[in-house]
């Protein structure tokens, strides 16, 4: 069981404000959960600071497991963050206590992680909604702010890439000339982290060093994410039925 292990060069003792501060607060739990810390004379960048990890029950004293790992800073932070390459984390390592509803994607480690699926092929999404009492009942809204933006993102994945694939091809041809979206590879495969990080403890650093994307795996996420494995049911059920209805259904 690996782990991820953390240092700040800020004094003897770390707190979720200076966490935030340095640009970790995605490995944070939610509620008042704490990650475990020591100081140390000399961290990764020759300073006093202090090291810190969420370790399970195979416990390490942080100062000998910090010599065991590789350093790397994290950018635009003072946070640094090191890996043991002997001794990786896994899914289970760094899953959150709670996960959204996902497909299992094979990642470039050979693990098994959960990929969040943000839009399903629908136009719904199986994120939390916001909910709001209109005098009689209540109604969802939309997704929570929090997610607003990653739905936003998914959704223009799937109309670039995938609902061209829905139309006859002189209408993709019309579509195409008429799309004001312009998706590249590695915005969709920042999309992919962002939508990893919602199950896991992790960012686009940690997920770099890991090595859990390669071209294939991290598309593969992507598709994951955007309900690509429904589409292809559904695109299955199609020829055998002679006719498939795919129309939006909003985020409701």
């Amino acid at each position: 069981m690996g782990t991820i292990v953390y240092y700040l060069p800020t004094g003897s003792v770390i707190n979720k404000k200076k966490i935030t501060e340095a640009g970790l607060s995605y490995i944070l739990p939610h509620g008042t959960g704490m990650p475990e810390y020591t100081t140390t004379q000399q961290g990764p960048d020759g300073k006093l600071g202090v090291i810190f990890a969420f370790q399970g029950k195979d416990k390490m004293n942080l100062n000998n497991l910090a010599q065991t790992v590789e350093w790397k800073q994290i950018p635009k932070s003072d946070a640094w963050f090191g890996i043991d390459k002997e001794n990786p984390p896994g899914p289970k390592d760094l899953e959150r206590a709670k996960m959204k509803e996902s497909y299992p994607v094979e990642l470039s480690d050979g693990n098994i992680w959960l990929v969040p699926i943000i839009r399903n092929v629908d136009g719904s999404t199986e994120l939390e909604k916001r909910l709001e009492h209109d005098g009689d009942s209540w109604i969802e809204v939309g997704v929570r702010a929090e997610h607003e933006a990653l739905f936003t993102r998914a959704s223009e994945i799937w109309e670039q890439f995938i609902a061209p694939l829905l139309v006859p091809e002189e209408e993709d041809a019309e579509a195409t000339e008429d799309a004001d979206i312009a998706i590249t590879l590695g915005d969709g495969w920042d999309f992919a982290v962002d939508a990893l990080a919602l199950n896991y403890r992790i960012s686009v650093a940690e997920i770099s060093m890991l090595g859990l994307f390669d071209s294939d795996t991290a598309t593969s996420a992507v598709m994951a994410a955007i309900d690509w494995l429904r589409w292809k049911e559904f695109q299955k059920k199609n020829e055998a039925e002679g006719g498939l209805d795919l129309s939006a259904g909003g985020q409701d």
